[in-house]
């Protein structure tokens, strides 16, 4: 629990390297599916019947584990789909919650096309229930779309079905839709109606996300009428989500209520409120739920707070933890975004030291004035001799005491910027090390393999983790640079392979300039160039043949290159690079070469030969900086 009104202690590295693991999701499973296979989808469905699978995700998605959920159901969904069966109501209730697992990962087109053939299933079927939960949910996808007739068309629906069935059980959750659609699309009028419906459904004695939504509803109902209500009705749904430990609904919630409090004026109830906001994120962030911007709100929130009380160094300090706050979420979310949400935290800060010293110079000028004014009552000749007087001191005093904070503001910021440099490194390091640990764990496991295939992909896996490592191995020996130069990082990846060929090294032959690169952009050309390589020490190293590998790289306009490849191998059977169902190695290669906005033309000429144009995620403007 926070500690408010004293210094937080720093951020240990330990601590922040385990946020930053969370970059890894897809090298992890990778991993785990070759380490343990009773977690395949086809040994899964043996050890589970459907119903004891629909208890297990239902409480996988009860605990934010999206992509857990997507692991068991999607094989299962597929196959459904393949055999084209009518589908029983425990299968139906599968695919709804892949369905919810997608829209609660911001997948709504993939939800959407799950969602519309599963109403019409649950119509034909006579599973209503099902029918109803696909029409709300597909009401809620089009909503945060912002198609509201869709929307509305959608809940209508499934109120239809609720009428006619009687489905007693989800009116509540039909009233809140409808409440939540009314509130979003301005028909403030009628939230107020729904949110009483649902009330009206709900048992009040057995807490439930539905009974806290319908409290949230007719709190937000009465915000703009009547604040003091609007609480009452929010604060019903405080001890429903404290019971449930939705840790995450109740941190938002609570700030809500912060925001009404602060915005009516009222400064020390949005802070006794921010209190338990900030409370119930930690709370969230030590039960490892989903990561929201809850946290860096409520740090922003009380340093506004303060600063309406006058409070300036409060307000200061919970502003800086509110923006390092939001810097840090932004690292997880979009790395691109963080650089703006610096430079506001850094430009609010310098105006809030203008608006300060502008307020202490017009009040030192308003006393100097009335004291001149008084004593040029007294005698004309003394007053204008100790008006300038006091003038060139007054401003002589002013200039060294902004020069003496200039100063210390350039030292904090310098320090800073070298401990930022510093950690960065270590992260680089950090990651460096833990995906070399990844590999080794990759070739003790493949040396336990007799399967030749499983060896060969583990083998392959490696050399793609490798291309990671690589990069951040090479970023931490730039020591705070965010540029790689690509003649040096092909010459590593080259070395590594090299060294894992069993037999005759091959002879590579490297055109390529010293160009720095910054991570978004090498990371596809790292994978793109293991991918190439590995194909070639695969196919085209023959025994008794001497192999050939050739890389040039060409600058061709404004951030746009030609990167050219060829060995001396047999080539392709059929002139390009041949399509098998599944196969990684070309789908990576396409994938990789769309987010560089490139074209991946391949063919044969003297061995298979592959010409990719592609350009620099991020202007050449870093690069020249640094070559200057």
């Amino acid at each position: 629990m926070p500690s408010f009104g004293k210094k937080s202690k720093k951020v240990r590295l330990p601590e922040l390297l385990s946020k930053f693991s969370n970059l890894l999701p897809v090298v992890v499973l990778l991993a785990l599916l070759f380490l343990c296979p009773e977690l395949l989808p086809g040994q899964s469905s043996e050890n589970f019947s459907k119903s004891e699978l629909l208890a297990k995700t239902e409480g996988l998605l009860s605990r934010y584990a999206y992509d857990s959920v997507s692991f068991f159901l999607l094989p299962l969904v597929a196959e459904m789909d393949t055999l084209g069966v009518d589908p029983d109501p425990v299968d139906l209730k599968l695919q709804y919650t892949l369905a919810a697992s997608w829209v609660r990962q911001d997948k709504r087109e993939k939800a959407i096309t799950l969602l519309l053939p599963l109403w019409r299933k649950g119509n034909n079927s006579g599973n209503w229930g099902v029918a109803v939960d696909a029409a709300l949910l597909l009401s809620q996808l089009y909503q945060d779309l912002h198609q509201p007739e869709e929307s509305r068309q959608w809940v209508a629906r499934a109120s239809n079905l609720i009428q006619q069935w009687q489905l007693d059980d989800r009116s509540a959750a039909a009233a809140i839709r409808f409440g939540t659609w009314h509130s979003q699309f301005g028909y403030n009028d009628s939230v107020r109606y729904f949110a009483d419906q649902a009330l009206r459904f709900l048992d009040k004695h057995d807490p439930s996300i539905a009974l806290a939504c319908a409290y949230t509803l007719s709190g937000s109902a009465l915000e703009e009428s009547d604040y003091r209500s609007s609480v009452r009705e929010h604060a019903r749904a405080i001890p429903i989500l404290r019971q449930l430990k939705d840790y995450v609904t109740l941190s938002d919630r609570l700030h809500g209520i912060t925001l009404i409090h602060y915005r009516a004026g009222n400064i020390q109830k949005s802070l006794d409120y921010n209190d338990s906001t900030i409370v119930a994120c930690y709370e969230a962030i030590k039960a490892d739920r989903p990561e929201t911007n809850t946290l860096s709100g409520a740090y922003l929130i009380r340093g506004r707070a303060y600063r309406r009380l006058n409070q300036l160094d409060s307000a200061l300090y919970y502003m800086r933890r509110g923006y390092s706050e939001e810097i840090r979420y932004l690292t997880n979310q979009e790395r691109e975004k963080i650089l703006e949400a610096a430079e506001q935290f850094k430009n609010e800060e310098q105006m809030a030291r203008i608006r300060e010293q502008d307020r202490m110079l017009r009040f030192q000028k308003f006393r100097l004035t009335g004291v001149l004014i008084f004593t040029g009552l007294i005698i004309l000749l003394s007053v204008v001799m100790i008006y300038f007087y006091s003038r060139l001191n007054r401003s002589h005093d002013v200039n060294l005491k902004q020069a003496r904070q200039l100063s210390e503001a350039n030292q904090r910021l310098k320090d800073s910027l070298e401990r930022q440099t510093m950690l960065q490194s270590e992260i680089h390091h950090r990651v460096k090390n833990n995906l070399q640990v990844i590999i080794s764990l990759l070739e003790l496991q493949k040396l336990e393999m007799s399967d030749r295939v499983a060896a060969a992909n583990l083998e392959a896996m490696s050399g793609r983790i490798f291309s990671m490592a690589a990069l951040h191995d090479l970023l931490y020996l730039k020591d705070g640079e965010e540029v790689i130069d690509i003649h040096l990082y092909t010459l590593k990846l080259c070395d590594y392979l090299s060294s894992m060929t069993k037999g005759t090294a091959p002879e590579f032959q490297l055109d390529i300039p010293s160009i720095l690169f910054n991570l978004e952009t090498l990371m596809p050309i790292g994978i793109i160039l293991n991918e190439l390589l590995t194909n070639s020490l695969k196919y085209a190293n023959r025994p008794g043949h001497l192999l050939r590998i050739s890389i040039q790289l060409q600058e061709e306009g404004e951030a746009m290159y030609r990167l050219r490849y060829q060995d001396n191998g047999p080539g392709f059977p059929e002139g390009t690079i041949p399509h098998r169902e599944g196969g990684l190695g070309k789908y990576l290669l396409e994938k990789m070469t769309q987010q560089l906005r490139g074209t991946l033309e391949s063919s044969n000429d003297n061995g298979a030969t592959f010409s990719i144009v592609f350009y620099e995620k991020v202007t050449a403007k870093i690069r020249r900086e640094t070559s200057n």
